[in-house]
């Protein structure tokens, strides 16, 4: 399968919100934030950063998406990694994971919900490690 990239574009950000949403509706404490903050600040971001995403192909077909970024303190920063269900456990991930942290040279992180197993898994398989825990919901991760 071979993976490329492309720039994210204004019609692609309802779709990212709504991945967006979708993984805090299923793995965030719900009970410990408010929601329509949370949504409305989810949103802004997306759509004040779209150019900055980047779209994940494989085969040519859209397979997910990636924020990697540098944040306001400086360091890297893997945010918003979606691959689309029907693309999940094909190596995309990995890959796209593999891509971020050889094109830096610095520690990469990244939050990650502590009920998305899977996702943990993923990167702990790529010696990220559990650094913090955020709102007895997220774990911040470092690795690269």
């Amino acid at each position: 399968m071979k993976i490329t990239y492309c720039k994210a574009a204004s019609n692609d950000i309802e779709c990212i919100y709504q991945l967006s949403k979708k993984l805090i509706d299923t793995y965030e404490s719900l009970e410990c934030i408010n929601y329509n903050q949370v949504m409305q600040w989810v949103r802004h971001k997306i759509e004040t950063c779209i150019d900055k995403y980047t779209v994940i192909l494989a085969d040519g077909k859209k397979a997910g998406y990636v924020h990697f970024y540098r944040n306001e303190e400086g360091e890297y920063e893997i945010d918003d990694l979606y691959i689309f269900t029907e693309f999940q456990n094909q190596g995309i991930g990995s890959a796209v994971i593999e891509k971020c942290c050889s094109s830096v040279h610095q520690p990469i992180i990244l939050y990650v919900f502590i009920q998305n197993q899977r996702a943990v898994s993923l990167y702990q398989r790529h010696d990220f490690e559990i650094i913090k825990t955020v709102n007895q919901s997220r774990y911040i991760m470092k690795g690269g």
